[in-house]
């Protein structure tokens, strides 16, 4: 369940004050149409007043969603399942693989100092055009124009660059903030955790049959 290296990462800042009526913060996904679970009561008014998680585009659209009602307590349980059989030590190795694979900016870097020295060039050019233009008088316009368009280029690749080095930075951050929670968290659970399920969990998807998928922030 938890082989493999990790794919995908949402960082999330930790809360020690989950409002109860949010608890899942959604977290439960319709695998029918990709949207998320809310919190709806049937029969508000009656004795038999039920508190269900329901896809909440299930009647937004022209085609109403196949997915199934599922009750807060199944959830709960199964997120308190599969978190204790969840294989510590396979899920570190994971964790330093993604840290090791996703999260290196080495080429990025060596990228960005190439595009910097090639941006300090093409300003370096342009100064000396000005020179020229200063003390010739002459009709440098089209030089200009040309470094100014090749100057452009380059700072948008530079901010490409510094994107991606940035992004990588903030998962290798949301991986870390996982590892730390992940080692603070008891072997085994016998209730549900509201911070634990928080921080922990990347989405659970709910299938047409009410089977439940578990994916951990920290999962393949």
């Amino acid at each position: 369940m938890l082989s493999g290296i990790v794919a995908f990462f949402i960082y999330i800042k930790k809360s020690k004050d989950i409002n109860v009526c949010n608890e899942f913060s959604s977290k439960v996904i319709c695998k029918e149409c990709g949207g998320s679970y809310g919190r709806y009561i049937w029969h508000s008014n009656q004795k038999n007043r039920k508190i269900v998680y329901r896809c909440n585009h299930k009647y937004s659209n022209d085609t109403i969603c196949k997915s199934k009602a599922i009750e807060p307590d199944k959830i709960k349980k199964f997120f308190v399942d599969e978190f204790n059989k969840i294989n510590k030590s396979e899920h570190f190795r994971n964790i330093k693989i993604a840290i090791d694979t996703l999260c290196d900016t080495t080429a990025e870097e060596e990228k960005l100092l190439k595009l910097i020295k090639k941006r300090d060039d093409i300003i370096e050019k342009d100064n000396k055009l000005m020179e020229t233009l200063s003390a010739s008088g002459a009709d440098l316009t089209a030089e200009h124009d040309k470094l100014s368009k090749e100057f452009e280029k380059t700072q948008n690749e530079i901010s490409e660059i510094e994107a991606k080095i940035s992004e990588k930075n903030d998962k290798k951050k949301s991986i870390e903030l996982y590892e730390s929670e992940l080692k603070k968290a008891p072997k085994k659970i016998t209730e549900f955790d509201n911070v634990l399920f928080a921080m922990l969990v990347d989405k659970i998807i709910v299938h047409k049959d009410k089977t439940l998928e578990m994916v951990w922030k920290g999962n393949a």
